[in-house]
């Protein structure tokens, strides 16, 4: 049964940095897409390796042993390229919604807490069995104490500055980019839904439904007239 379940997991995490760094190559072209990989990926580590032996800014939390071996013996390797993975694709989003910098800063910020609405609840109850993280303490959501979501915005925002401080997208989005990077969104979004409803967690997998539709509602509203925009700096 372990296996079952750690392997599309694994699979799930190491798939995840590949597809978001082979969705935007071309847009970015290669020299821009390894810096936003260095980026998202430094900036997600120094956070988790503060967090994890400080408790600052995401509450006293920490990984089990099913994600493999970790950096510095705390924080697994696969989750510096997750934050990579998944902030470049709501930078992305968010930009589409034409609410300017700042805009696409703090949506960047608030579409990775929606992924996490989610993803907290499969990875750290897993059924009271498959446990990824934990947080010792507790916490009203699921396990989960309310400051993570702290932590989870100042973290991605941080990443957001960094990338706009880079130059952002500077070109028109192909239609592979403008057609898919919502779809992406939306499958690491059920992936962790459906673990939630597989593993007795069905309200957390409801609220999760309904952060997805959320942004998807609101870029398909900003969308609607227009097929292709472009990202201003």
């Amino acid at each position: 049964m372990d296996v079952l379940v750690n392997a599309p997991t694994w699979a799930y995490m190491a798939l995840l940095p590949v597809l978001s760094f082979t969705l935007y190559v071309d847009s970015l072209r290669i020299r821009k897409s390894l810096l936003f990989v260095v980026i998202g990926a430094c900036i997600g580590a120094t956070a988790e390796l503060i967090g994890t032996q400080t408790g600052f800014p995401f509450g006293e939390y920490a990984y089990t042993a099913r994600l493999g071996l970790k950096i510095a013996g705390h924080v697994p390797y696969f989750i510096p390229l997750s934050w990579y993975a998944l902030s470049i694709i709501c930078y992305d989003l968010s930009g589409r919604l034409d609410f300017g910098r700042t805009g696409r800063i703090v949506g960047t910020a608030i579409l990775m807490i929606l992924w996490d609405v989610s993803l907290d609840p499969a990875m750290n109850q897993g059924g009271g069995t498959f446990v990824f993280w934990s947080y010792p303490s507790g916490g009203a959501y699921f396990g989960m104490p309310w400051i993570n979501w702290f932590g989870w915005f100042v973290t991605s925002a941080i990443i957001g500055v960094g990338y706009e401080l880079t130059g952002g997208f500077r070109t028109r989005r192909s239609p592979a980019v403008y057609r898919w990077a919502p779809i992406l969104y939306a499958l690491n979004i059920l992936f962790p839904v459906s673990i939630c409803f597989l593993y007795g967690l069905p309200m957390a997998g409801a609220i999760g439904l309904i952060a997805l539709i959320i942004p998807l509602l609101a870029l398909r509203i900003r969308s609607i007239g227009s097929t292709t925009r472009r990202f201003t700096v």
